[in-house]
């Protein structure tokens, strides 16, 4: 007799894929083919946003998506496709299986995918690269733009608004299609993503009408990048318009320029006047603080992650401003602040650091290693960047015994054999007792340093370690035995090891039976290419 499998409801099923969304999306083409139940509910899983789970999708792939999307256009929009010489007639009465454009949560970036299938239109050769692209690279983003406004049109679940631009190709938007738009979503919008370029003003304005007029006003997020070296005179003022009418803004991510920081941001500063008792997030990249943004900043009560990277205007004169904050802050990070004329990464954590409990840097000194012993007692996740080799990373050692800490994050690339040998010995002396998470990037292990790194008692609570090799020439042979030793006597919490290794490296025999044995013990192994 034929066993069936039962018949699971509708909300049993629904978190099977939430929770495979969430840790394996790559897994969930599986169920599109168990049956037609499973498929239904799959499918606006994948489609939430398709690009993050076959983002290393091949170019068969990338072509069938886009052959896939461009099912959904209309009359206007193949028409505008022949003005390109795409003529799509052989389409037109092909139908989809699902509407899958409706399940879009976001616009993805196509320009990649869009590449490849105009290289199967016009049948040239993908590895011919140098040859080919320049006979249809101008066609690209004009057919972004027409596919991301029928996933604006079709969709029914969008919560990203992002209007597709760059600074060599800026369409004029119809104020009328994003009037009737974005009323009819004005329910599910969320975020507002938008890159600002020279000539898109008026873009800014038709946006900002549309928006007021149709009262849409359920915008939490926005995402702003300004582009190049001019006057956006016109533009700050109607983005902190827009921003400003919003009922609930709870995060801003705000990006300069690079080479004109003294832009003025004031109007958008501004309208945070509004949202102070329910901002939650500030990133802020390449941004001139003043006196009266950094004022607005401290105002912000419910702040709990904050983000500074190459900004400039914190000075001696304006630091203490910092000692006034409404907040308490989780989680900061302070990134590439070390041209400036003082250390403000050191006096920003001695004014913040009591509630912190995640702090991101990439610059370390005696100052910085002193706030951090003495102002971050609760501090549980501390990430340190050192792509770049300007610090001793040896600095932050006497935190690191005294701490509680619970997650450690260190990316150390020294190609010194002796100093990195040394720092490493160091190091596993240092980690403190309270470490459930240790993820280490590094240049070389010697098998001296795999015996300091296991042979200590220090560590029994940690469950997680990451030990990632930047070397591909001469990778680090990886002691498994020290690591089976360490499982079984020292630490048996250890649940999850991430090592990496050549793509096509034979592993030897005694290897593999360690990492079965690794298996058994009840280890999780993931080996990463290298």
């Amino acid at each position: 007799m034929v066993q069936t499998l039962p018949v699971l409801p509708f909300d049993c099923i629904y978190n099977i894929l939430k929770e495979l969304h969430h840790i394996h999306k790559g897994s969930l083409f599986n169920w599109l083919f168990l049956n037609r139940l499973w498929c239904e509910q799959t499918v606006p899983f994948i489609w939430k946003n398709p690009l993050l789970i076959s983002h290393k999708c091949s170019f068969k792939n990338r072509v069938l998506f886009i052959k896939t999307l461009l099912l959904f256009f209309d009359h206007i929009e193949l028409s505008k496709l022949k003005g390109l010489n795409i003529d799509l007639k052989q389409q037109e009465n092909q139908r989809p299986l699902f509407n899958y454009v409706e399940y879009f949560e976001e616009i993805p970036f196509l320009s990649s995918c869009i590449r490849s299938w105009l290289f199967e239109y016009f049948k040239l050769d993908e590895k011919n690269r140098s040859g080919s692209v320049g006979f249809f690279e101008h066609k690209i983003q004009p057919i972004e733009s027409l596919i991301k406004h029928m996933i604006l049109r079709r969709s029914k679940r969008l919560k990203t608004i992002c209007p597709i631009q760059n600074e060599y190709y800026i369409e004029l938007f119809d104020k009328e299609f994003f009037d009737f738009n974005l009323f009819r979503l004005k329910n599910t919008l969320q975020t507002f993503k938008m890159t600002i370029y020279p000539k898109t003003s008026n873009n800014i304005l038709i946006l900002s009408q549309s928006i007021i007029d149709k009262n849409i006003h359920l915008f939490e997020n926005f995402i702003i990048d300004f582009y190049e070296k001019q006057d956006f005179s016109l533009s700050i003022p109607l983005l902190g318009n827009i921003i400003k009418n919003q009922r609930c803004v709870k995060s801003l991510e705000l990006t300069g320029q690079l080479y004109n920081k003294h832009l003025e941001y004031i109007p958008i500063f501004l309208s945070l006047n509004s949202h102070q008792t329910n901002l939650i997030s500030l990133k802020f990249y390449y941004i001139k603080f003043t006196n009266i943004s950094l004022n607005i900043l401290m105002k912000c009560v419910t702040l709990k992650d904050l983000l500074i990277s190459d900004c400039d205007g914190i000075s001696l004169e304006n630091i203490n401003l910092f000692s006034n904050v409404s907040f308490k802050l989780n989680n900061l990070s302070i990134f590439n602040q070390s041209n400036l004329s003082f250390n403000i990464t050191n006096s920003i954590i001695k004014f913040l650091g009591n509630s912190l409990k995640c702090l991101l840097l990439n610059q370390l000194t005696n100052e910085i290693s002193l706030s951090l012993l003495h102002y971050t007692s609760n501090l549980s996740s501390l990430f340190l960047y050192d792509d770049d080799l300007l610090y001793d990373i040896s600095l932050i050692f006497n935190f690191l015994k005294s701490s509680k800490l619970e997650n450690l994050h260190i990316i150390h690339q020294n190609y010194n054999y002796s100093i990195n040998y040394n720092i490493i010995k160091s190091l596993s002396k240092s980690l403190p007792s309270t470490l459930k998470l240790f993820e280490f990037y590094f240049y070389y292990l010697s098998p001296e340093n795999y015996k300091d790194l296991f042979n200590l008692y220090n560590t029994p609570l940690l469950k997680s370690l990451i030990l990632i090799c930047y070397n591909s020439t001469f990778y680090t042979n990886y002691n498994l035995e020290a690591i089976v030793n360490y499982v079984k006597f020292k630490n048996n919490n250890l649940k999850y090891l991430e090592i990496c290794s050549p793509k096509f490296r034979d592993w030897e025999i005694d290897e593999l039976y360690l990492l079965e044995i690794l298996w058994k013990i009840g280890v999780e192994v993931q080996i990463r290419d290298l």
